[in-house]
């Protein structure tokens, strides 16, 4: 063989190697990929089933309160139940609109400034009476012991 064939051949063999190399590169990044693909479609597998069992749960959960099980289910389907809280609701709004008026001590205390003033001093002179108590007991209590 002469010199030229040898170098034409060496080069041919250097272009196929180099084209090995890069369909190799090629391969690996293509299972890299591939890998990436994979662990992808495993979350979002589990994703499906989570979502599922969720659904199933809610399914499960609105058949009970469609049966009247449970609390919610008891209020859904009870007229009794719901006539109940339908009364104590109205004897709360009765309840407020006092409160809201003025009447009795609560709704005073609302609208009287006077009142919550006079209570407000009140507790501040409590107080004062507590920690000077508390400061001098022997001035409040007084023992006295006696025989006959």
């Amino acid at each position: 063989m002469t010199t030229q064939t040898e170098e034409l051949l060496f080069v041919l063999l250097c272009i196929v190697a180099g084209l090995l190399l890069i369909a190799f590169i090629r391969i690996l990044l293509l299972l890299r990929q591939r890998r990436k693909l994979a662990d992808r479609e495993k979350k979002l597998e589990q994703q499906i089933l989570d979502q599922q069992k969720t659904i199933l749960d809610i399914r499960k959960m609105l058949a009970d309160l469609d049966a009247g099980k449970g609390t919610a289910g008891k209020i859904l389907k009870s007229d009794e139940l719901h006539n109940e809280i339908v009364a104590t609701l109205k004897r709360l709004d009765v309840t407020m609109d006092k409160i809201n008026s003025g009447q009795g001590t609560l709704g005073q205390l609302m609208v009287n400034p006077a009142l919550y003033d006079s209570i407000n001093g009140s507790t501040r002179e409590l107080n004062g009476l507590l920690k000077d108590f508390r400061a001098n007991p022997k001035k409040f209590l007084h023992i006295k012991l006696g025989l006959f």
